[in-house]
């Protein structure tokens, strides 16, 4: 090994030391000024108060260090473009770690918090670099206008990816410090020395504290910590992933952060489907998952750090081999073998597809709920004939529902007399151990009520087609019964009204009783 080389190893040597103190430092005044994670016996485990100063310790780590590199003599950490972007990355990290104290001592509300997470990443992207030229797989775009939002956009992603994660006793810090290390060493790989050094200088910060961190845990990093770590994986994936002065590609950095990215697109979508919020928390992360599996803390950590690194080495192929789907193909290997068998994502993926073919039913059901609606309109507008075509309608699709009977009934309230009594077999039924029954009943004038009831046996179709059109029809095909219809007039109908019918009628009129406010309310509309 070179001069050069001894030395970078030497400034990692020194600031992990300088990490380690701090940290120390920090565990003793966050116990006197009571700045601590207290245990709540539902998500916070733990069984005594935690220190959440692990955050200011990297920070302190990481400021003294640059100021340190700063008033040195070494020429090769002052190259124009890391003297241009140290200041600029000092601030901006300055600010984050004000935002996170401030949140692990206040709690800030998830949306002022984004507003002040975009605001401290300004001066970086501002003073400091930009992606103005997007690349991937040999093809470029220009972001032109967009390019200060787009990376304001990235920086603040890498910070709440690594602050949803940041879970379990020394994750965050596993996570941080071979994403650092692994765009460290594509630095390297360019001979660009001034970055390496302050990505020694970053990695060695958070090993530091690592030493504290890892389980069983003395210091938390708070929110403090996981967004400075976020911030600077963001703002160093930049400068690492640099190609040329103006362009960078983001397909290295998304496979190095290929594990936090895939626990965080796994929780939103949970938590869109189960109907919570994106900002609230749950017991799903991977983490929880290795745990609820019986891994100890430390297991459990251990298991994602060879996640971490597998996703860093795949990285690392394909930046060699000059391959990007590489490194993409391996890490999608990974995330398929992990849902496949059943260690992440597994139930997600489940309710995500069903959701899928569910709106897929909808989608291909829809032509039927435009056929029913168009013929609702027509029968506004017919003649009594609307009768008979309702009923014919009503049995076709009852029996793509599996539907086995259909019986209607009109019948004068005041002598119980019948009017009209319709009645449909369908003999090519599948039958099966499972019953549906759908009834409608209604009044169409002050003497005369109409009844109409249809079973079937529930299949595949009975559970994607809409209730709500069976039931319009249901309704079309009472309200349009008039005396002029030709159907249900024979000389068989019976003189008894129908149990069912006497039910279904009840059941109307004890809706209607019930509920006067809300009809009144209905009818105003």
């Amino acid at each position: 090994m070179d001069y050069l080389s001894w030395e970078l190893l030497g400034i990692m040597g020194a600031t992990i030391a300088a990490g380690w103190f701090f940290t120390a430092m920090a565990r003793v005044i966050a116990l006197r000024i009571n700045l601590t994670d207290k245990p709540d016996g539902i998500r916070k485990k733990h069984t005594r108060a935690m220190p959440l100063m692990g955050g200011i310790a990297v920070f302190a780590t990481f400021a003294t260090m640059l100021l340190i590199a700063a008033i040195s003599d070494w020429s090769w950490l002052t190259e124009a473009r890391t003297v241009r972007i140290m200041p600029a990355m000092f601030v901006s990290a300055t600010l984050v770690c004000a935002l996170g104290l401030c949140d692990d001592r206040w709690s800030i509300r998830p949306r002022y918090k984004l507003i002040l997470q975009i605001a401290a990443a300004v001066p970086f992207v501002v003073w400091g670099s930009s992606i103005d030229v997007l690349g991937a797989f040999g093809h470029e775009v220009h972001l032109r206008v967009w390019a200060i939002p787009f990376t304001l956009f990235w920086i603040v992603a890498c910070m709440n990816i690594i602050n949803l994660v940041d879970g379990l006793d020394g994750l965050a810090g596993t996570i941080g410090s071979v994403v650092i290390l692994t765009m460290t060493i594509l630095t390297l790989r360019d001979e660009r020395l001034g970055l390496a050094a302050i990505g020694f200088i970053l990695f060695g910060s958070i090993v530091g504290f690592l030493i504290h961190n890892w389980p069983p845990a003395k210091i938390y990093l708070g929110d403090c910590g996981s967004l400075l770590i976020g911030f600077l994986i963001g703002a160093y994936s930049i400068e690492s992933s640099l190609k040329t002065a103006a362009g960078i590609t983001l397909v290295v950095p998304l496979v190095i952060l290929g594990i936090p990215i895939f626990d965080t697109a796994v929780a939103i979508i949970r938590r869109k489907l189960n109907g919570k919020g994106i900002g609230e928390a749950d017991r799903g992360h991977i983490h929880h998952r290795l745990l609820d599996r019986g891994l100890t803390r430390a297991q459990s950590l251990s298991v994602i750090l060879v996640l971490s690194v597998l996703t860093s080495a795949s990285a690392l192929l394909s930046v060699f081999l000059q391959n990007e789907l590489i490194g993409l193909g391996l890490c999608a290997a990974m995330f398929i073998i992990l849902v496949a068998g059943r260690v992440f994502g597994h139930d997600e993926t489940t309710l995500l597809v069903a959701q899928v073919r569910t709106i897929g039913a909808l989608f291909r059901e829809s032509r039927h709920v435009l056929k029913t609606r168009l013929l609702l309109t027509r029968l506004e507008t017919t003649t009594p004939q609307a009768f008979n075509d309702a009923w014919l309608t009503v049995q076709r699709r009852v029996s793509r529902m599996g539907g086995c009977s259909i019986e209607f009934l009109c019948w004068n309230e005041s002598d119980e007399y019948i009017l009209s009594q319709l009645q449909w077999q369908n003999e090519t039924a599948v039958s099966s151990s499972q019953l549906w029954r759908f009834s409608y009943s209604v009044q169409i004038d002050q003497d005369r009520r109409v009844a109409v009831r249809a079973t079937g046996f529930v299949c595949k179709n009975s559970r994607a087609l809409r209730i709500d059109d069976l039931f319009h029809l249901f309704e079309a095909l009472c309200q349009h019964w008039s005396p002029e219809s030709t159907l249900g007039t024979s000389q068989d109908i019976n003189s008894v009204i129908p149990e069912w019918a006497l039910e279904a009628a009840e059941v109307a009129d004890v809706r209607v009783l019930q509920f006067p406010d809300d009809a009144e309310k209905q009818r105003a509309a």
